[in-house]
């Protein structure tokens, strides 16, 4: 059986770290992403969220954003509820998000 991920991409302190009150703001969510086209490089899926760059506020200090890489099981689709749908604070895709990452990267902005 081949392999799909998905793909989401957070900042844990948003909107600063001294007051995380939307922690792991969803800048990203891409669903469906097939393990042969990450070999490829390649990042082509569904997108649940889409990009929405690095904004933060000003003198809010540094932020780290978190690429989290997540193997999506085949009996379990990726979806959002219309809450997180309208909301891209506190929980990235909180039923999806109980099992350890298979890949991560964190850069600081």
């Amino acid at each position: 059986m081949k392999k799909s991920y998905f793909l989401v991409m957070v900042d844990p302190h948003a909107p600063s770290r001294t007051k995380p009150t939307s922690a792991l703001w969803r800048h990203w969510l891409l669903v469906d992403v097939k393990g042969s086209a990450l070999r490829e490089g390649q990042t082509q899926g569904a997108t649940l969220t889409d990009y929405h760059p690095p904004t933060p506020p000003q003198k809010s200090g540094y932020h780290r954003y978190q690429f989290l890489l997540f193997e999506q099981l085949p009996d379990a689709p990726v979806s959002l509820s219309e809450g997180e749908k309208s909301s891209r604070g506190n929980d990235p895709a909180p039923q999806h998000l109980h099992s350890t990452a298979v890949s991560s990267i964190i850069y600081q902005h």
